[in-house]
């Protein structure tokens, strides 16, 4: 695959898992385009923490504005892109099989938990209110 546009659940585990999902199913000269990348949210964390060492990043400004939670200030929200040609080591040497392996389960497990947490929301309410560890 060439090119991946990653824009969906936009918590960290999720974009984490979409990026290293990704991975492993591109091809040797590919593109990402991540949406919603906006100041202190968990797109930017993934894009700081994980591809702004390892590749050169062009940050795409766009009109949109996302606002977190009613009464909080608009943040702008733009693009990130990447391509494979900006890679500053191997890929296999950077993100590991194994790496991406652990992460992707680490999701999977963390979205049957956070897709029960939902439905159980759902079917009682009052426990929307109540965090639970694990």
């Amino acid at each position: 695959m060439d090119m991946a546009y990653i824009d969906g659940h936009h918590v960290f585990n999720a974009v984490n898992h979409d990026f290293h999902a990704f991975l492993r199913i591109a091809s040797k000269n590919f593109c990402i385009l991540f949406d919603d990348y906006f100041k202190n949210g968990d797109v930017a964390k993934v894009v700081d923490e994980q591809i702004v060492p390892n590749f050169d990043v062009t940050i795409i400004k766009t009109d949109a504005f996302m606002q977190k939670s009613k009464g909080e200030q608009l943040e702008e929200n733009n693009m990130c892109f990447v391509h494979s040609d900006s890679l500053k080591d191997p890929l296999d040497e950077i993100f590991s099989k194994s790496k991406s392996k652990k992460i992707i389960d680490h999701y999977i497990a963390w979205e049957k938990r956070w897709n029960l947490r939902k439905s159980v929301n759902q079917k009682i309410p009052f426990l929307r209110k109540i965090k639970f560890n694990r």
